[in-house]
């Protein structure tokens, strides 16, 4: 991916239902201006709805960097590997 190309994969439905999707909607990155044109399909059995085709593991890191801003609020307790998860879990 040294060429900021991204590489896509269909994917089944992971509730292993048949490959009947239905498409839902498209689009781009309006966001970030990545490229890429993205389809959320309706599996035609369970209605479960995803991205596909989707990023292939290697190409998501293109699409979510370390500094992806969901990521930059998220703090690891050094101590236990916590994120302050046990603090609201009593």
């Amino acid at each position: 991916m040294a060429d900021n190309t991204v590489e896509l994969e269909s994917s089944p439905c992971p509730l292993g239902c048949s490959p009947a999707d239905q498409p839902v909607l498209s689009g781009h990155d309006r966001i970030n201006n990545l490229p890429g044109e993205f389809q959320v399909v309706q599996c035609g059995n369970c209605g479960l709805m995803r991205t596909n085709p989707r990023p292939t593991p290697a190409s998501m890191g293109f699409y979510y960097p370390d500094d992806y801003p969901p990521y930059l609020g998220t703090q690891v307790n050094a101590r236990n590997g916590s994120g302050g998860l046990k603090h609201w879990i009593k």
